[in-house]
């Protein structure tokens, strides 16, 4: 969730300058979300191998290059859900603080439903649906 808190803070940082550009028109949403995302791509792709690299082989899992390329591609994936997430609740929060505050409340149940903590069948039948809302879930 390092991402989730990374492209918080850096959205919030640059809200004022956003909407002011957005309303002189010179772009919309669209352009901003995908140039925001080109420009983490490289950051993020190097962290998340650097994560890895010392994560894989220190826990001891299945040795081989193509499972470790397999993990690698999971929790890069899961990490461009975190920094989706981050983006969208600095979005729907005007300062850092409320969006700060608010983020555990939507973090806490993807965490505990996301299958680390208890097997997804346990869950009572009101609640697994909540489960499949966890992109910590496909991550597993």
């Amino acid at each position: 969730m390092n991402n989730y808190f990374g492209s918080l803070l850096t959205f919030q940082m640059e809200r004022p300058v956003f909407l002011r550009e957005q309303a002189k028109k010179t772009y919309s949403i669209g352009p901003y979300f995908m140039t925001k995302n080109m420009i983490d791509q490289p950051v993020t792709a190097i962290t998340t191998l650097i994560e890895m690299a010392l994560i894989y082989w220190c826990v001891g899992f299945i040795p081989g290059v193509l499972n470790f390329l397999k993990m690698t591609l999971v929790f890069w994936l899961v990490s461009q859900t975190a920094q989706g997430l981050g983006l969208i609740m600095s979005a729907v929060f005007k300062d850092m603080i409320s969006a700060s505050a608010a983020g555990p409340l939507v973090t806490m149940p993807m965490i505990l439903f996301g299958g680390q903590f208890a097997n997804a069948s346990t869950f009572p039948a009101y609640l697994a649906w909540i489960s499949y809302c966890s992109p910590i879930r496909y991550g597993f």
